[in-house]
């Protein structure tokens, strides 16, 4: 499912639209021969480039055909030359592999010089996590590298130039004829012989090793390389030379050993710096930002006493008289208690318990299910999961046996139920989240929608051109789309956006009108 929307959990995003795209493939096909000199030298450049972005990959031209999708029909005549590839060059191909690569689409379209996105994180370690999470959401196999430029000196602080280490994702794409195929997401450099920049690094990598960062696996494996000599580390960001053709064969030196603890490792390295790296993590309090902001915990951590929101499923108190409702997350929660009380006149009584996020939800339910039942086993428990393709996936991995389509019996739980979102509109199925079960006027007020991604409003539109090409004419001019589906919303401000309908008072029933649906299915898993 994430690997059919490649570009959606990562922060790379397409700087063009696919009007834009396809207006531009126009020009090259209808261009006037007064412009038709110019136009030849951006076409062949373009196609060239395609070529290359293969060639850099590790990928013959031969095999062009079986790595692209079976939807774009490229055969091996189309490869054979430029002229024929031209003819099946379209918007959608150039879209698919600029997300299928992670590269710049207008270094594609041979309108910029980097075929990389420089990813900046300075001074934002927790951006920097939560991109890492974002890409172990998409991806099952891949690594950090750490690059540097330098051989280590017991002077850090030589400023006489700059010793630079560069943070890289190696994503495998695939196996193709006994090799991997890799992709690359590219971070700004750290200096080495810079305290702030040092520290920093340091952190990140302390944060990774001891797996603070990742949610959906558990470890992420970082791996340090040196740059070949002679070579301009920008040649790779170009597009000028691969990967293999930059760095060093092997692992050069070991980015873990400067964070370890000199107790435990006979080769940590650096070791007076490690309190000031322990001591600058938790002044700025980064566990605890990244288990809020990841929605992720580590029960070993010792920086980190008692600060976890996750849920312990022992400690969720027993009231027999209660209903248990598991929620994805503490939003969740604040709007299912506000719309309960402006739709009934009155509280709930509910216990309304909120997970770290639907993967920790689904886990709970899968790992502790005897911990459940011997605990709370007088508590009606349903699980509710939001009707989006994640929320919709775990839903599907807990349920033993559906009622109906939206209503399904746990496994291994006696009595015990999940349900998803009834959907206020059809076609938001696969797409809808608590916040969507507002109205599309109303979460327009809060300003809290934003633009989905070009890609997936192509998959949602389909083959209708007409719509498509009036949907990405009103993005282009930044006007407001008629259908909710269009728009996703803003992760940054899901919990001020909860926190302010939980606290308005002038909210009158039709803001909530779309949540009695949800209420009406809790009643009716109630009555089997």
């Amino acid at each position: 499912m994430f690997k059919n929307s490649i570009c959606e959990n990562l922060s790379e995003k397409i700087d063009e639209t696919n009007l834009l795209l396809k207006e531009l493939i126009y020009e090259i096909k209808e261009t006037s021969t007064a412009n038709e000199k110019s136009m030849d030298f951006n076409v062949d450049l373009m196609l060239t480039r395609f070529f290359n972005l293969f060639e850099l990959h590790g990928i013959h031209i031969n095999e062009i055909p079986i790595v692209i999708e079976k939807k774009f029909n490229i055969t091996y005549y189309d490869i054979s030359s430029k002229k024929n590839l031209l003819n099946k060059i379209s918007n959608e191909l150039l879209d698919w592999l600029a997300c299928f690569f992670s590269v710049n689409i207008n270094w594609l379209l041979g309108k910029d010089e980097y075929m990389y996105k420089i990813h900046h994180f300075d001074k934002d370690i927790l951006g920097f996590c939560k991109m890492l999470n974002s890409i172990s959401k998409e991806y099952d196999d891949y690594d950090i590298h750490f690059i540097k430029d330098f051989e280590f000196d017991v002077n850090v602080n030589n400023n006489e130039s700059r010793q630079h280490i560069y943070p890289i994702c190696e994503i495998k794409l695939l196996e193709l004829n006994g090799k991997n195929i890799y992709k690359y997401i590219v971070f700004e450099d750290y200096y080495w012989n810079y305290n702030r920049t040092r520290f920093e690094l340091k952190a990140l990598i302390y944060l990774i090793y001891k797996s603070y960062v990742d949610y959906y696996r558990s470890k992420i494996y970082i791996k340090g390389r040196s740059l070949e000599e002679n070579i301009d580390y920008y040649d790779f960001i170009r597009g000028k030379l691969s990967y293999e053709e930059v760095i060093s064969f092997g692992y050069t030196w070991y980015p873990d050993d400067y964070v370890d603890d000199p107790l435990e490792s006979s080769v940590a390295k650096d070791s007076e710096e490690r309190k000031e790296v322990l001591n600058y993590i938790d002044e700025w309090q980064l566990i605890k930002y990244i288990t809020e902001e990841l929605e992720y915990f580590s029960t070993n951590s010792k920086l980190q006493k008692n600060e976890s929101k996750d849920i312990s499923l022992h400690e969720i108190d027993k009231k027999p008289e209660q209903i248990v409702l598991f929620v994805e997350g503490e939003t969740d929660k604040l709007h299912l208690e506000k719309a309960y009380n402006v739709l009934y006149k009155k509280a709930h009584s509910f216990n309304i318990i909120p997970f770290n996020g639907v993967v920790k939800l689904e886990r709970s339910l899968l790992n502790f299910p005897k911990e459940v039942n011997n605990h709370i086993s007088t508590n009606p428990i349903i699980a509710i999961f939001d009707a989006d393709n994640t929320g919709i996936k775990s839903f599907n991995k807990v349920v033993k046996k559906r009622i109906d389509n939206n209503i399904g019996i746990i496994k291994s739980l006696d009595n015990h139920y999940a349900i998803l979102l009834p959907l206020p509109y059809k076609d938001l199925e696969g797409l809808c989240e608590i916040e969507y079960l507002y109205s599309k006027e109303f979460l327009d007020k809060y300003g809290i929608l934003e633009y989905r991604e070009n890609k997936k409003i192509v998959e949602l539109i389909g083959n209708d051109k007409t719509e498509l090409s009036k949907v990405f004419r009103k993005i282009e001019l930044n006007e407001k789309l008629e259908k909710l589906k269009y728009y996703k919303i803003n992760e940054n401000l899901k919990k001020e956006f909860a926190e302010k309908i939980f606290n308005d008072s002038n909210l009158d029933e039709s803001v909530f009108e779309s949540f009695r649906p949800l209420f009406e299915l809790i009643e009716r898993v109630l009555k089997i």
